[in-house]
């Protein structure tokens, strides 16, 4: 049987008033008592779950329902943005994601209000849309990594050929500026976390508990909506007897 939190994350992760990023232990794993090798079960009960309700949710998207949910990942480069895509989302049906990655703006977009590119990558109805980084540096849920553990993951990336491809020499030149990034997350967090949309404060040194926690975050917000499957729009027994009655 499949552990359980001793605390729900979006108790333990939940970004209420006092909360200081600086102070944050970015290798803690709040609410999660078990290790790695029983978080890796419990994603996988919770995936199924996810599976389930993600469902639903395009079912009811199909059927004429409106609602979606968007998940917005933001965290400093070798945060662990793209394992959350891959371990999370991928235990989805991929044509129910939508999934938009928020790059330097091209002359037409600078051209436009600042929240227009927003406003047409926002998921269409029945589907869980994802924004690799967004449109302000705003955030659903924040992945804090800290400076030793992104220096090391930067260091792997230029020891492994498989990996050139990620590093970006201007990295190093951001982790220069630290202490200003604290500084302007702390100031989202402080004046944007709200009842209606809460942000959490995910500890991303262990990449296993930021997959599970936003993996359980994601649960709990699709089972909040409580859908229900989609009644049938005909007669069921009707078309029973028209199957039944078909030579083939």
């Amino acid at each position: 049987m499949a552990k359980s939190w001793s605390t729900p994350p979006r108790e333990a992760l939940r970004v209420a008033p006092g909360y200081r990023l600086a102070d944050a232990d970015l290798a803690a794993t709040p609410g999660w008592e078990h290790g790695e090798s029983a978080a890796d079960k419990r994603l996988a009960v919770d995936g199924r779950h996810l599976s389930e309700e993600q469902e639903r949710l395009f079912a009811d998207g199909r059927s004429g329902g409106t609602r979606s949910v968007l998940l917005v990942l933001q965290g400093m480069d070798t945060a662990g943005k793209g394992g959350i895509v891959r371990h999370v989302l991928g235990m989805v049906d991929p044509q129910g994601v939508q999934l938009h990655s928020f790059g330097v703006p091209t002359q037409k977009e600078r051209s436009q209000h600042y929240l227009q590119r927003i406003r047409e990558a926002l998921p269409s109805p029945g589907r869980i849309g994802v924004f690799d980084r967004s449109h302000y540096e705003d955030v659903l849920v924040a992945l804090l990594v800290s400076p030793a553990e992104q220096r090391a993951r930067l260091r792997e990336r230029l020891e492994r050929p498989d990996k050139y491809w990620k590093f970006n020499p201007g990295d190093i030149d951001e982790r220069a500026k630290w202490p200003s990034y604290l500084e302007a997350y702390q100031a989202v967090l402080d004046r944007t976390s709200t009842d209606h949309a809460p942000w959490y404060a995910v500890p991303a040194d262990n990449k296993w508990y930021a997959r599970l926690a936003v993996g359980r975050l994601l649960r709990d917000t699709l089972e909040d909506l409580h859908l229900e499957w989609p009644a049938a729009d005909f007669d069921v027994e009707a078309q029973k007897a028209r199957l039944d009655a078909q030579p083939l």
